[in-house]
């Protein structure tokens, strides 16, 4: 399980500014966000936010709606697997406060019921 403080991985392909001209990446992106305690998470939006989501916070690396449905993964050691903890959901309005992340294990049972993968 992550918790606050870590940091994991995030790749996309959305905009890499808030330049109204400016088109969506060519190539993949990737940044190395932290993630917020849960408090922090719903004092940015409003507390409105459950336990199903995690909250990233930078003011280096913005999520962009090109972003949503993206990846949030971690490798805890260089020989060990990758993890996907997060899938991108949406960001604050001005995208430059904060991210949110659906929480994966929150939806452990359902995947394992859709695709028959244990989660």
């Amino acid at each position: 399980m992550i918790e606050p403080g870590q940091s994991q991985w995030y790749t996309g392909w959305g905009y890499t500014s808030v330049a109204e001209s400016q088109k969506p990446a060519g190539n993949m992106q990737q940044a190395f966000l932290p993630i917020n305690n849960p408090t922090v998470c719903r004092k940015s939006f409003f507390g409105q936010i459950s336990n199903f989501k995690m909250l990233k916070y930078t003011p280096i690396y913005f999520l962009f709606t090109q972003d949503f449905g993206g990846p949030l993964v971690q490798q805890k050691t260089i020989d060990s697997p990758w993890f996907q903890y997060g899938i991108s959901s949406f960001h604050s309005e001005n995208c430059e406060d904060a991210g949110l992340f659906t929480r994966v294990t929150s939806y452990c049972f359902w995947i394992s019921v859709m695709t028959g993968i244990k989660c």
